[in-house]
């Protein structure tokens, strides 16, 4: 069967512009037909445009799954850098809070020790 430009199109749901391109794929040469000006594409042409536009979508969508993950694992990074710091910052806290807990404590012992001396 011999397929026009627009039939393709219609059939695979691209346009024209795009049929037009991948005309000039090396491996449609043999599978064009000219007739009184109207380009014809064999069965063979068919399925080889098809399968052109099948592969570019899996490569678009092996980058953008590439590109997703790469964004999902540089946010997990900063993530955890920033919890990091967050554990970091609040352990200074609780080293803070301790020293001042013992200064109390030693200022609590002294005067007790003054006070039971006298």
């Amino acid at each position: 069967m011999l397929y026009t430009i627009i039939e393709i199109s219609n059939l695979i749901n691209l346009s024209k512009v795009s049929i037009y391109e991948k005309l000039k794929l090396k491996e449609l040469e043999g599978h064009i037909i000219k007739k009184k000006d109207v380009i014809y594409i064999d069965d063979i042409g068919f399925n080889l445009i098809k399968d052109s536009f099948k592969q570019e979508n899996l490569q678009e969508f092996t980058e953008k799954m590439k590109t997703t993950q790469d964004e999902n694992i540089d946010y997990i990074v900063n993530m955890n850098k920033e919890l990091i710091k967050t554990l970091i910052d609040q352990l200074k806290e609780k080293a803070n809070q301790i020293h001042e807990l013992h200064k109390l404590i030693d200022n609590n012992q002294a005067t007790y020790k003054k006070r039971t001396m006298i």
